[in-house]
């Protein structure tokens, strides 16, 4: 069952100015997710190894292992390449495989941290932006290989710039 961790609106109270900051936010290996497909990917390799070894595994079945360990080993590293970064007023994403997101701060109207839970698909974490000019949320969906506190710090610190904008722009009208 998805469980949010931060809903911020733009005009949320500044209760929080002194926490600190963490403009740059990262996927980690030690993370229990991350271990969990470390292993996995380990074990696959390990499979593939002895089907090249072992004269037990046909040509078919050598080919589906090979096609199965690539893409353990493209979803690990695309899982721990993962980046969220807060640079020269702009939200970034990035990743190795994945296309990189850039949104203004000023054009953020909320920012919406999601838990969904271990799923199939590889996502764990979700990021709905509400972005003036866009019909619908954008969506940044974040792989299983996150900590959590770290995510929630950088959860704050975007809660912190999208208050200092709100406060700029309530000063200038």
């Amino acid at each position: 069952m998805p469980d949010v961790l931060a809903d911020i609106q733009f005009d949320l109270p500044s209760s929080r100015l002194r926490e600190e900051r963490l403009d740059e936010a990262h996927a980690d290996m030690m993370s229990p997710c991350g271990t969990l497909i470390l292993a996995v990917t380990i074990v696959m390799t390990l499979v593939l190894i002895f089907s090249v070894l072992l004269p037990r595994f046909d040509g078919m079945q050598t080919l589906i292992v090979i096609i199965l360990t690539l893409g353990c080993w493209g979803f690990l590293l695309n899982s721990f390449s993962e980046r969220l970064r807060l640079k020269e007023g702009m939200l970034e994403y990035r990743a190795l495989f994945s296309q990189a997101h850039h949104y203004p701060l000023q054009d953020i109207r909320s920012f919406k941290l999601t838990d969904l839970g271990l799923s199939l698909n590889g996502i764990q974490y979700q990021i709905e932006l509400q972005v003036a000019d866009y019909s619908r949320p954008a969506v940044i969906s974040l792989g299983a290989c996150w900590q959590r506190k770290q995510l929630m710090r950088f959860a704050r610190t975007v809660s912190l710039d999208l208050e200092a904008l709100a406060d700029i722009e309530t000063e200038i009208n």
